[in-house]
């Protein structure tokens, strides 16, 4: 018996529903697991769209195409970004004219988005924008080569890099999640927020430290529209996932 595009349609979309059920359903409260399930299923719809193989790239753009959360992943998550311009001594050393160029960045993220260490503690905190608004607001204050470092940079930390980095490669290869994840007790949280870490060096305060998180729900919501989306097109466009 002979199936038609729709029927094929059907099932196809059927199945990932119906992972998208189960992370719900059984994995909303394991984070790790939620992640593993959730981004692995976003990943192999990039590579039924894209084509063979999967990469970052793909995940990201379409992630950014299908989810309708667009706005929200292409945001920089600045207190992330401006904790890693600070100098990391495991880290090898840099010159003098980068570290330079890093501290007057990390002072213009305070002074021109609000980016304070204090104010990591307050539950609603978000002083993120999209790489382009950063950009624009600083335009006055740096050259065009500084200009270009920041958006490369900052490119690093949009919340949908930080997805396929930090969560999906973290979760799959190491079974673990991002350094930088809000280590707080949240599982309710349905959009990304901050956490925050204080940290103490012989019992004496020293600051404060951002923890960043995508909450499971929101992965899972993020899957659920690109489902949704992709099955929509595909009706549009009588195309049969047998013949990708």
């Amino acid at each position: 018996m002979a199936y038609s595009p729709e029927q094929y349609r059907a099932h196809f979309f059927e199945v990932f529903r119906g992972k998208a059920q189960f992370i719900k359903d059984f994995c909303s409260e394991r984070k790790v697991e939620a992640v593993i399930l959730t981004c692995c299923a976003i990943d192999a719809l990039s590579v039924y769209k894209f084509g063979e193989p999967s990469s970052g790239r793909k995940f990201e753009n379409f992630t950014l195409q299908y989810s309708g959360l667009k706005e929200t992943y292409e945001k920089v998550s600045l207190p992330v970004l401006k904790e890693n311009l600070r100098p990391n001594p495991k880290k090898k050393e840099l010159p003098a004219q980068r570290l330079k160029l890093n501290s007057k960045i990390a002072k213009l993220l305070e002074n021109k988005f609000g980016v304070i260490e204090d104010s990591y503690t307050q539950l609603d905190y978000n002083v993120d924008v999209g790489l382009d608004k950063l950009i624009d607001k600083l335009t006055a204050d740096l050259n065009v080569s500084e200009q270009s470092y920041l958006k490369k940079t900052a490119a690093k930390y949009r919340y949908i890099t930080l997805l396929w980095r930090e969560y999906r490669c973290n979760a799959i290869h190491k079974s673990t999640l991002m350094a930088d994840r809000a280590l707080m007790n949240l599982a309710e949280k349905e959009v990304p927020f901050y956490g925050n870490e204080i940290i103490f060096e012989n019992g004496v305060f020293v600051r404060h430290i951002p923890r960043f998180d995508i909450p499971p729900k929101f992965m899972i919501s993020t899957l659920e529209n690109c489902i949704m989306k992709l099955e929509s097109e595909w009706n549009y466009f009588n195309v049969n996932p047998m013949e990708l």
